[in-house]
């Protein structure tokens, strides 16, 4: 049976999925097995198992599973509770396009309980009445980061090259151009994975279940550092879960 759940994406990925330009998500598989191989662990049909325990670990991806639908949760704002005509509406405007501000009207018995707020609210807060996008998931599976595809890496949202057949860079401190699209897809990964994050319990990392930092970057090693006196777990090359998905009316 087909569930529908919410997809926190960042607003490069809103601005490419209303552009039509990108049909694929990596994220992360949390639970990452120890050394090179994949050991008892393998991949089936979105879900992440381990063939050696009884009845079996079982994780299947967060993200849905072929025939899922994902409803896209974006960086926010509401803008004004106001009327239009006679109806109660409220305005929202989105992080990825600030200039577009779209009105939802409402009946007056159910207009939501939301205050209007400056900032910005974080993308896992969004509710579903508030989303502006739909994905139908099509295809998940597992595999090394590094495993991507120049077609992959287009269907990621990469641009094309520019006239003189060269690849945007999204790191400082590198090259401004570069010759391939998955050199290009790296340097995305790296400016939102490689930086330490603080997570804390098992669901964050199988190893620890204390306060930790963790990164996920696309060269292939395995440490553990220290950031800011506690431990940094850094896991290079990272399994993910890779999705591929149409876009479909909301």
């Amino acid at each position: 049976m087909s569930k529908t759940r919410g997809f926190p994406a960042r607003p490069h990925e809103v601005q490419n999925m209303l552009a039509h330009e990108q049909g694929m998500f990596r994220r992360v598989v949390k639970l990452q097995p120890e050394g090179s191989a994949n050991g008892p662990w393998c991949e089936s049909s979105g879900v992440w198992r381990n063939t050696q325990s009884w009845p079996g670990e079982r994780w299947p991806c967060p993200y849905g599973g072929p025939g899922d639908t994902l409803w896209v949760r974006e960086t926010w704002q509401v803008s004004c509770k106001t009327r239009y005509r006679t109806r109660p509406c409220v305005r929202v405007r989105y992080k990825a396009h600030p200039s577009v501000v779209n009105i939802l009207l409402f009946e007056d018995d159910l207009l939501p309980r939301i205050s209007e707020q400056r900032g910005w609210r974080p993308s896992i807060h969004m509710p579903r009445w508030v989303s502006r996008l739909t994905l139908k998931v099509e295809d998940v599976r597992v595999e090394r980061v590094q495993k991507i595809s120049a077609v992959d890496a287009f269907s990621e949202g990469i641009p094309n090259a520019n006239r003189h057949g060269a690849f945007r860079c999204y790191l400082r401190g590198e090259p401004r151009y570069l010759s391939t699209p998955e050199a290009s897809f790296r340097t995305l990964w790296d400016s939102i994975n490689a930086s330490p994050k603080l997570c804390s319990g098992r669901w964050a990392h199988a190893l620890l279940d204390t306060p930790h930092y963790v990164s996920y970057p696309w060269e292939d090693i395995q440490e553990t550092r220290e950031h800011r006196g506690l431990p940094w777990i850094v896991v290079g090359n990272p399994r993910v879960w890779a999705g591929t998905f149409r876009k479909v009316p909301t």
